[in-house]
């Protein structure tokens, strides 16, 4: 059985040992240029392109589809997005678990809203990661 954890690039956590783990990223777009979240953004070339920039820049959350493919052959998914309440990366997860689901009717995919950001997110990635090497049930975990 393949479990994964996905989590969004505000989890500032790209890489974790002994589970199945991967992140969908944010993007900053700042006037022609789109900054990727994915763990290799240089902050400092972005912060300068901030300061010199007229115009105001955008944010915007992972996509449906980019959250669909990060479950692709998992059988069961744990997810974890920034705070509802931020950003609209919830609502396009929940989304995304609904069309995965129409297509697996046999998944199995949790979403957690983790109301924070940053090290709130990889708090509760680090604990399901500790649940499944425990060997606890889709059920138990959730």
């Amino acid at each position: 059985m393949s479990i994964r954890i996905v989590a969004d690039s505000a989890s500032d956590l790209f890489s974790l040992e002994g589970v199945d783990y991967t992140t969908v990223p944010l993007k900053v777009r700042i006037g022609d240029t789109e900054y990727v979240d994915d763990g290799t953004v240089d902050t400092n070339q972005m912060m300068e392109h901030m300061r010199r920039e007229k115009t105001a820049l955008t944010t915007s959350c992972p996509n449906v589809q980019e959250w669909i493919s990060a479950f692709a052959g998992s059988e069961e998914v744990f997810c974890i997005t920034i705070s509802g309440a931020l950003s609209a990366s919830y609502e396009s997860c929940c989304l995304a678990a609904d069309h995965y689901r129409e297509q697996h009717p046999d998944a199995k995919i949790h979403i957690f809203d983790s109301k924070g950001t940053g090290a709130h997110e990889a708090m509760i990635i680090r604990h399901l990661a500790e649940c499944i090497k425990a060997g606890m049930s889709f059920d138990e975990t959730r």
